[in-house]
């Protein structure tokens, strides 16, 4: 990947009795002419990705700087396999005889200390989805890993220590596919067969990036499928005829014009809208343009790009992009996870580097220059990834070795654990499949219930079943994921990262709602969601842009009262619950502190309280459409936690003498039952079940 060959010769189609001719000796006159040019874009696109992960939001799209890495390592390994087809010395063992020493030691040097430093920074929980993650690096797969692996439910992708790793995964794919396809392409077709197959996957596959970027985006953002155009762009500039050396006007324009395209996707894109799509355009043409251009005499952009500060940076540019994220997640962690003060961004990106030089000089270089035999250089490397992925299904056998932290930190700081909670049965729901049931067993039941809505409604399923065991009511918690009001046609969320949210949600409303018909022994509907979570993103159809909270606040009113009129029956209560006090900010590791054994430097935030007009404020409007919506003739009655859990001044996380979030805004569900019993009563849930009619 950091391989700096480049300015190839043109590569011209030879029949196989030319090359036949072509001795050992004049095979080394092509010479791979080193190009400081392009190591100056690396050092941009690795500057672009270590500042913009180390929080400076003015490099909005920082992260482009890894397309810029894409099409550079598919410019310089195009030409490499072409050029040695050519001259009939290409070999499928050295090249990854070559990939191995160049890549590998560094990376996996990387994957070891990242895991030995997560014994003294992770808890369990994080311990283990760190292991599982280094064994996917090991092997070329993180991209799959972190696709299946980051979402709503999952930890922050800020503390994620080896999530850059997934680009290494989508450039060893292509490492390991290209050679072949070239290779085949060339004992059929020739040049022109290599050239037909580089064009005909750089279109396809951008076709379908473009294609489903909005309405797939993680498999979009991590696959090879829709990330291939970018490696094929340069492999279609590898292939191009070579800029004539006096041509240098056309050669200025075209690298001005491109090293602009990259600036402009690095301060321009953001994480808002569906990459990469059309908008990798900017970094990835941009970059082919500079690596045309840059080869004309006299160029201006070579000049500027082959500055011995940006070449020493682009040296060293695989190491610092391995090491940099890494660094970056444990410090956060390490400060509990608060904002970066400027003085730790110059820190975290001095660092950065530091350590990249470090990893070049004695890891990189040491290996790369290595006379082994390809078996050797291949079989070392897969030897020492045996040993580390080893230790890592180690560290997931025994459960992220537990035992390093507190049991009352862990139990505040993993995700898995603070969500646990049994379930008395399962029925199959419209939409949903198997979904959990409290309170009794279905079949025995009383009488029978849902609890209808997102994660919010999800965590209220200890609370709610607390009582429905105590009155012998079954309720179903389903359909999940959605809000019951969301109907995605006079209600409708606009979200980045799932564009198609409301379409399913809206079908699942649709499906309940039958479902609800066909079952009228189903006497009983309580409603929760985390209503102030959608009410800045809300509008009435998906051709009208996201509507000012109090409007917002009507369009969701009317969706609510929409839904009602169609579920309504005289035997059929319904209970609407609002959202608990919001903390907005993770609190957990705060709250984790005194008790953890984990290393960390302190916290400044006070997690003992939520600011009491702050907090009612930002649900003030959804909160009224509640009421609004449960003011109607009908047995519909509303709750609202914020009015029972907040005093005049502020709203305590502390109750029954345990903190009881989960994250930003959930609560835990391993709570006490005792503490679940007071925050029951205290929100009115208790009452509302006695006085439920027969």
């Amino acid at each position: 990947m950091q391989t700096l060959h480049g300015d190839l010769p043109l590569l011209k189609l030879q029949s196989t009795s030319d090359r036949s001719k072509v001795s050992r000796t004049e095979n080394t006159r092509h010479v791979k002419r080193y190009r400081p040019e392009i190591a100056g874009l690396r050092a941009i696109a690795v500057l672009a990705v270590v500042i913009y992960h180390a929080g400076v939001q003015q490099l909005a799209g920082g992260f482009a700087g890894v397309d810029v890495f894409f099409v550079i390592s598919g410019f310089l390994i195009t030409s490499i396999i072409v050029r040695d087809l050519e001259v009939g010395r290409f070999s499928f063992a050295e090249f990854y005889a070559r990939r191995a020493k160049r890549l590998f030691p560094a990376a996996m040097t990387t994957v070891f200390v990242t895991v030995a430093f997560g014994w003294v920074m992770l808890g369990p929980g994080q311990y283990i989805k760190l292991a599982e993650s280094s064994i996917a690096a090991l092997f070329f797969v993180s991209n799959f890993y972190f696709m299946v692996n980051t979402g709503y439910f999952d930890q922050s992708a800020e503390v994620l220590p080896l999530l850059h790793m997934w680009s290494l995964g989508v450039e060893e794919q292509f490492y390991i596919i290209v050679p072949l396809v070239l290779f085949f392409a060339f004992r059929r077709f020739g040049r022109l067969g290599i050239l037909s197959a580089v064009v005909t996957t750089t279109l396809a596959t951008f076709l379908l990036s473009a294609s489903i970027s909005a309405t797939y985006p993680k498999f979009a953002f991590f696959m090879l499928a829709t990330r291939a155009w970018e490696l094929g762009l340069g492999g279609m500039i590898a292939l191009s005829p070579r800029l004539s050396a006096h041509r240098s006007a056309t050669g200025n324009i075209l690298s001005i014009s491109g090293l602009t395209l990259v600036f402009l996707g690095i301060f321009t894109i953001t994480t808002d809208v569906p990459y990469p799509g059309v908008w990798a355009v900017l970094p990835t043409l941009g970059t082919a343009l500079v690596i045309y251009g840059t080869t004309t005499e006299g160029n201006l952009i070579a000049r500027v790009l082959s500055a011995k500060p940006l070449e020493w940076v682009g040296r060293i540019s695989y190491s610092c992009y391995l090491w940099h994220w890494p660094l970056i997640v444990y410090y956060r962690i390490y400060i509990s996870e608060r904002m970066f003060e400027p003085l730790e961004v110059a820190a975290l990106v001095a660092g950065s580097l530091a350590l990249g030089w470090i990893s070049w000089r004695f890891i990189e270089e040491t290996f790369r220059h290595s006379t082994s035999q390809p078996w050797a250089a291949i079989g070392r490397p897969v030897a020492a990834m045996t040993v580390v992925a080893a230790i890592c299904l180690v560290l997931v056998w025994k459960d992220g070795f537990p035992m390093r932290e507190n049991p009352a930190a862990a139990g505040l700081t993993d995700l898995d654990t603070m969500w646990e909670f049994d379930c008395v049965d399962t029925i199959a729901m419209p939409g949903a499949g198997d979904s959990c049931v409290v309170g009794v067993k279905w079949d025995e039941a009383a009488r029978k219930g849902v609890l209808w809505g997102d994660s919010h409604a999800d965590h209220f399923a200890p609370i709610v079943d607390l009582w429905a065991r105590e009155m012998k009511i079954a309720i179903v918690v389903g359909p999940r994921s959605c809000p019951a009001f969301l109907n995605g046609t006079s209600s409708y969320v606009h979200r980045g990262d799932r564009p198609n949210y409301s379409e399913i949600c809206g079908n699942k409303q649709r499906l309940t709602v039958e479902w609800l018909s066909d079952h009228p022994e189903v006497n009983l509907i309580i409603m929760a969601a985390a209503w102030s979570g959608y009410i800045d993103t809300l509008s009435p159809s998906s051709s009208i842009p996201p509507l000012a909270r109090a409007d917002a606040g009507s369009v969701m009113e009317s969706s609510l009262i929409e839904l009602l009129n169609k579920i309504d029956t005289p035997s059929r209560d319904v209970l609407l619950i609002g959202d608990v006090p919001r903390p907005r900010v993770n609190l957990n590791v705060c709250a984790a502190l005194e008790a953890s054994s984990l290393w960390r430097y302190g916290c400044a935030i006070d997690h003992k309280s939520l600011e009491a007009n702050a907090t009612r404020e930002f649900q003030r409007v959804t909160n009224q459409a509640l009421v609004n919506a449960a003011s109607d003739d009908r047995k519909v009655n509303v709750l609202i936690p914020t009015d029972s859990m907040c005093g005049n001044v502020s709203c305590s996380t502390i109750w029954n003498g345990e903190f009881i979030y989960r994250d930003n805004n959930h609560i835990r569900r391993n709570l006490k039952p005792s503490t679940i019993e007071l925050i029951g009563r205290t929100i009115g849930i208790e009452e509302y079940f006695q006085r439920l009619s027969p």
